[in-house]
């Protein structure tokens, strides 16, 4: 009897160390899953999160190359119709050569204003309202040859009303020391050398390479001293 009660109080002891050790095993096994999950969580966060930083890296990088291309067209425009408004004796080409730049003008003046627009840095915004207000003060003189302000600060020609206009106002408003255009370009030399910084800038930051020949400022107090 003495035997058969040692017996199965061995054999009830073995069931329990069994049932901890299986239990004990079971929790090393979800600590495992857990850690595991946490783990992959962690690293999918991580890469959205690179993701993200590359797509705003880009997105950046292209707008601010908008600005200082289309900067760099509007000095060449403004250069070449400051030239024609110096000449003395003008023909009926030279009226049609100048539209033809002022239409070049215009689309380089929306791209820089739409880019400057869609980027969200302080002086990004600050140069956008300095051309749009420069521009307004001459509105008046601009829709006297058909070009219009958008209610979203672009410009808009009405080709017919510019063909129609005398051409000594054309050239008052673009082709003379002192006018629009001539007033702009001081504003616009001062942005293209911005966008160059930033993107100068940008390329230190996420070591790209790219933009190497623009320089290595990454100083953005002294713009403000150009304002």
């Amino acid at each position: 009897m003495d035997t058969n009660i040692r017996a199965a109080r061995f054999l009830a002891k073995t069931m329990m160390m069994k049932s901890a050790v299986r239990s004990r095993s079971e929790k090393i096994h979800e600590k495992d899953i857990t850690t595991d999950s946490s783990s992959k969580s962690k690293k999918s966060s991580s890469s959205s999160s690179s993701a993200l930083d590359r797509y705003t890296k880009s997105k950046q990088t292209t707008l601010y190359e908008k600005v200082e291309k289309s900067t760099a067209s509007l000095g060449d425009c403004i250069d070449k119709m400051l030239e024609m408004g110096k000449k003395s004796d003008s023909e009926e080409n030279d009226k049609n050569t100048m539209m033809s730049y002022i239409n070049t003008f215009v689309a380089d003046y929306n791209t820089t204003y739409s880019s400057l627009n869609s980027l969200s840095g302080t002086l990004d915004k600050l140069y956008k309202e300095q051309l749009g207000e420069l521009t307004d003060s001459y509105a008046g003189e601009l829709e006297k040859l058909g070009i219009t302000v958008s209610d979203s600060g672009e410009l808009i020609i009405d080709a017919e009303k510019l063909k129609s206009a005398e051409y000594d106002d054309i050239k008052a408003v673009f082709g003379t020391s002192g006018g629009y255009a001539d007033t702009l370009s001081q504003k616009l030399d001062i942005i293209n050398k911005f966008a160059s910084s930033s993107l100068s800038s940008m390329d230190n930051l996420y070591g790209t390479g790219t933009y190497d020949k623009y320089g290595n400022s990454t100083d953005y107090t002294n713009w403000w001293d150009q304002l």
